[in-house]
C-alpha cells in the first residue's frame, strides 16, 4: 500500500511537471504565432509601400514630360520677358512694326484667379498681317484674353491697330 500511495504520489507529481511542461510549450507556441503574425503583417504593409513606390516613380517618369510641357507653356514673371520677346517677334515676322506700350500687372485681393498681366502693344501694317497676329496672339499657348481691340486705318502707315490682352500669372 505505501508502494501504491508513493507511486501514486510520484505519477501525480510526474503529469503535474507535465502538464507544466505542456503549459509552457503551448505558451510559446501562442507566443511565436503571434510574432510570426506581426511579422506577416510588418511584410505584407512593406510589400504595399514597395508597390505604391514603384507606382509613383513610374507615373512621376511619365508624368514628368507633361511637367515640363505645362512649365513652359505657364507664365511667370520670370518669363516675361521672354514672352514679351516672342510676341514681338511674331509680329515682326508678319511684316508688322510691333511696340509693346504697357505691361502692368493686375492683382484682384481675395480672388481665386491667380493674378494677370496687362499688356497693350500698337502695331501698323497690312490688314493681313494685323489680322494674322490677332489670330496668332488668341492662339498662345497660354491663357490669354482680349480684353479689346482697336483697329484702324492710318493713310501713311496702313492698318494700325492697339490690341490689349490679359495673360495669366503662375508665380
Amino acid at each position: 500500500m505505501t508502494n501504491t500511495k508513493f507511486s501514486l504520489i510520484l505519477m501525480a507529481f510526474v503529469t503535474l511537471i507535465l502538464m507544466g511542461i505542456l503549459g509552457f510549450g503551448l505558451w510559446q507556441i501562442k507566443t511565436k504565432n503571434n510574432q510570426a503574425s506581426e511579422l506577416l503583417h510588418e511584410a505584407e504593409h512593406l510589400a504595399e509601400v514597395d508597390v505604391l513606390t514603384q507606382f509613383i516613380q513610374t507615373v512621376q517618369a511619365e508624368a514628368g514630360q507633361s511637367l515640363r510641357t505645362f512649365d513652359s507653356l505657364t507664365l511667370s514673371s520670370a518669363k516675361l520677358v521672354s514672352f514679351i520677346e516672342s510676341i514681338e517677334g511674331v509680329g515682326k515676322e508678319l511684316g508688322l512694326e510691333v511696340k509693346i506700350v504697357s505691361v502692368d500687372r493686375v492683382e484682384v485681393k481675395d480672388s481665386p484667379e491667380p493674378p494677370t498681366f496687362k499688356i497693350a502693344i500698337d502695331t501698323s501694317g497690312s490688314w493681313q498681317g494685323n489680322f494674322s497676329y490677332l489670330a496668332a496672339i488668341e492662339s498662345l499657348p497660354t491663357r490669354v484674353m482680349v480684353e479689346s481691340i482697336n483697329l484702324s486705318k492710318a493713310e501713311e502707315k496702313g492698318w494700325q491697330s492697339r490690341i490689349v490682352v490679359l495673360v495669366h500669372s503662375f508665380d
